[in-house]
């Protein structure tokens, strides 16, 4: 028991002494116990009157302690108890670190009238300690009017508030400079910060850094602003966040590749950071890529004509922005005429009759001949005859046709020989003798 309480002086009727018995009415006894020592029992729910001189005290009185919880940064435990003794009413002390030199702790209101450090609780009940300190080892004696001090301990948890460490970083670029709400959580990544258990606190990435564009925030509760910047944290365990950052296409170059009348080639380097790239054709730089998205390093252009002007252009792009390679322009070449020149049939007998059909490609006229010359065929023709000439070759026993047609590209003359057989006499014989 604390100083205060063992240093009254008490009036009782009896006292007991060892080695005798010594009865006297009325006697005074001053008591000074100070810096009693009360040893923890937390494994005895109940206690009795320490036995000496042969008198002892049945067990009367048993107790225990709720485990200690943690009420914001301070600790709470409730004491209950059971008296079989109705008589006598329960008086409650509390100390801390097993050393009772001074009471620590009475529940609010239960100071007795006299303002002595110990109360009287009723015989069963419960009282609630709140607050307490965290972390710490308390003990409590009841006690039943007469009977001697007994105690049990329990240990408070610890209710201090936890720090953790956040760290803030960056990807994609250098060291980047973060404003904090509150401010005090800013700086420039790579950095770290102690932050209490719960706080809640926001930080803010800039929209670019160098040629880098802002890309997004890794390990945030949530992110929000203009462009989902602001990085939203509620501190509950050691956290990393990251502000990323992509830079946009690096530079690169374009070039001609194999080249025709009907088709463009063209080649280029690789863009570092590029997602894919778009193929931009002519002044307006149309795109005309043949699928998104397009991560090839080259490309072929088919649809374009002979002997005309193109231009070209790159366009590397990745979401941070595009980046265009040089422009290159490339003539087209005009293309060499083609031709396809038949007869049908090209065996014939004299008198009778073919069809010559033919059709051409990249040309812009066409012109027949033949040997030896026939009328029905030389002269100017068109550049395609799907449905063929009839011609009537004479005389035996051949007759070459010709036709040459030409384009920008050139001239290409193609013959067929048609054969002629001449007709038979008919065989007359004698039917008369002569």
């Amino acid at each position: 028991m604390a100083n205060t309480f063992f240093s009254k002086k008490i009036i009782i009727s009896a006292a007991i002494i060892l080695g005798g018995l010594f009865i006297a009415a009325d006697v005074l006894v001053s008591a000074n116990f100070s810096a009693v020592k009360l040893s923890a029992v937390p494994d005895s729910p109940q206690w009795t009157q320490e036995t000496r001189a042969g008198v002892s005290v049945p067990a009367c009185l048993s107790s225990s302690a709720s485990s200690p919880t943690c009420v914001g940064e301070t600790a709470r435990a409730t004491i209950s108890w059971t008296n079989s003794n109705s008589n006598h009413a329960v008086n409650l002390d509390v100390c801390k670190n097993y050393w009772c030199d001074s009471i620590v702790y009475t529940p609010s209101g239960m100071y007795n009238s006299a303002g002595w450090d110990w109360f009287t609780l009723p015989a069963s009940g419960s009282v609630t300690l709140d607050p307490l300190d965290s972390n710490t080892t308390y003990i409590y004696a009841l006690r039943d009017g007469s009977s001697v001090i007994s105690n049990r301990s329990f240990i408070t948890p610890n209710c201090a508030p936890a720090n953790y460490t956040l760290s803030v970083n960056s990807s994609g670029a250098s060291s980047v400079a973060i404003t904090g709400s509150p401010s005090t959580y800013g700086g420039t990544t790579n950095y770290t910060k102690t932050v209490t258990d719960g706080t809640s606190l926001s930080l803010t990435a800039p929209a670019t850094k160098g040629s880098a564009d802002f890309s997004s925030w890794s390990g945030c509760n949530s992110v929000s602003g203009s462009g989902n910047r602001t990085c939203n944290v509620t501190m509950t365990a050691n956290k990393t966040v990251t502000a990323g950052y992509i830079s946009i296409p690096g530079s690169f170059n374009l070039s001609q590749g194999s080249i025709a009348c009907n088709s463009v080639g063209l080649t280029w380097t690789a863009s570092s950071g590029a997602d894919a790239y778009r193929i931009l054709r002519g002044s307006a730089r149309v795109d005309i890529s043949p699928y998104q998205p397009y991560i090839a390093l080259n490309f072929t252009d088919t649809t374009v004509s002979q002997n005309t002007s193109y231009l070209y252009q790159i366009e590397a792009y990745n979401s941070a922005g595009t980046r265009r390679s040089n422009s290159l322009n490339v003539d087209t070449p005009s293309c060499p005429p083609t031709l396809n020149f038949s007869a049908n049939p090209t065996s014939i007998f004299q008198g009778q009759s073919s069809i010559l059909k033919w059709d051409s490609t990249y040309t812009t006229s066409c012109n027949a001949s033949s040997n030896p010359t026939q009328s029905d065929w030389n002269g100017p023709k068109a550049l395609n005859n799907s449905v063929g000439q009839t011609v009537i070759p004479s005389p035996p026993p051949s007759v070459t046709y010709t036709l040459t047609c030409t384009g920008p590209g050139g001239s290409i003359p193609k013959s067929v020989v048609i054969t002629i057989s001449p007709l038979a006499l008919p065989e007359f014989r004698e039917i008369i003798p002569r």
